[in-house]
C-alpha cells in the first residue's frame, strides 16, 4: 500500500503480521499512516503485528501519536505490537519520548519474530 510520503508492505509469517514501512512519519502524513495500518490489519487474526521499520528516516510527534494510538488499538485487541529494525535517529527520537518504555523494540526482525512478550 502506497500512500503520500510513506509505503507498507505486508507479509504473513505463522502467527505474525509484519508490516514494513518506508518513508516518514510526520504531521503530514500521521493521519494517513494510522488510516493505513488500521486497513492492514483490520480482518486478520495474526496476534502479533511488527513494524518493520528499517526504511522509515525520520518521525515527529505526530507520527509518535499515531503509532501510540495504534499501539493502543493493538493492544485493545488482545495482539501485541513489535517495532524493529529503527534507524538511530528515529530510536533517539522514541528514547527522549519515553516510548521505549512502552514499546517492544528489537534490533532486527528475527528478534521481533522470536521474542516471548
Amino acid at each position: 500500500m502506497e500512500k503520500k510520503g510513506f509505503k507498507c508492505e505486508k507479509e504473513l509469517l505463522g502467527d505474525a503480521l509484519i508490516v514494513r514501512i518506508e518513508g516518514e512519519i510526520n504531521c503530514t502524513f500521521s493521519c494517513e499512516f494510522s488510516e493505513a495500518l488500521s486497513e492492514i490489519w483490520s480482518g486478520m487474526d495474526q496476534k502479533i503485528i511488527i513494524l518493520d521499520m528499517e526504511k522509515v528516516s525520520y518521525i515527529d510527534s505526530s507520527g509518535m501519536g499515531a503509532l501510540v494510538a495504534e499501539h493502543r488499538r493493538v493492544l485493545n485487541a488482545q495482539r501485541q505490537l513489535r517495532l524493529c529494525n529503527l534507524e538511530a535517529n528515529v530510536q533517539k527520537v522514541l528514547r527522549l519520548a519515553f516510548l521505549d518504555r512502552i514499546f517492544n523494540i528489537y534490533p532486527n526482525q528475527e528478534e521481533a519474530l522470536k521474542a516471548d512478550s
